[in-house]
């Protein structure tokens, strides 16, 4: 399955008018019909409709399809496109394959990822004409909210551990980052599932 939706027309806010259209962002979703639509909204306002935007599930049938399909998209390109492999890491190579953009970025379809921060992201990401860029719970600024004791402190060890290392990212298990294509062309990603891809694109 693979459905295009668009709506009606909407003032831009990016703020970077001739650079947004360059933009991909996909969205792996598994019955978030509960906050697809806030997502959306949210990238819509902040991005303006110049962006595409890929929801990528597993199940054609899954929910939130419909909750998708419910939101007033403007003149936003929503695509919702089924999984070609299994689980997150499949939805990521799916978006990956599909999104024709020389920028993909990646985000949660539960709310976790703001979307300001995605645009300050892609912004310093293109003025400074860098292949990565990534958000960070870790550094000054950044959060982490609502995640499970033993979740957060493995997270944070990780972090700490690789950092100290030298690994160039200081929150190296988030998902939350966007890249240029032509890096994403040049790597040969192996992780099948989990955040690990995310390590390997770093």
């Amino acid at each position: 399955m693979d459905r295009a939706i668009q709506g009606r027309t909407a003032g831009n806010s990016c703020g970077m008018t001739e650079r947004c259209h360059d933009l991909a962002v996909v969205i792996p979703a598994r019955h978030e019909q509960d906050n697809i639509a806030t997502v959306i909204i949210g990238l819509l306002q902040i991005l303006g409709q110049t962006c595409s935007i890929l929801i990528v599930v597993d199940d054609p049938d899954d929910p939130t399809v419909a909750a998708v399909e419910s939101v007033d998209k403007h003149d936003a390109l929503v695509s919702v496109h089924t999984n070609r492999y299994e689980g997150a890491m499949g939805a990521v190579r799916t978006g990956i394959e599909l999104a024709n953009h020389r920028w993909v970025a990646f985000v949660t379809a539960d709310g976790s990822d703001e979307p300001e921060v995605l645009r300050r992201l892609f912004q310093a990401a293109t003025a400074a004409d860098a292949p990565l860029a990534c958000a960070t719970r870790y550094r000054h600024g950044g959060q982490m909210i609502g995640a499970p004791l033993i979740k957060g402190t493995l997270s944070r060890a990780v972090a700490y551990v690789l950092w100290h290392l030298g690994f160039p990212a200081s929150d190296p298990t988030n998902t939350f980052f966007l890249v240029k294509r032509t890096l994403l062309e040049r790597l040969n990603v192996e992780t099948q599932s989990g955040f690990s891809y995310g390590l390997e694109i770093k």
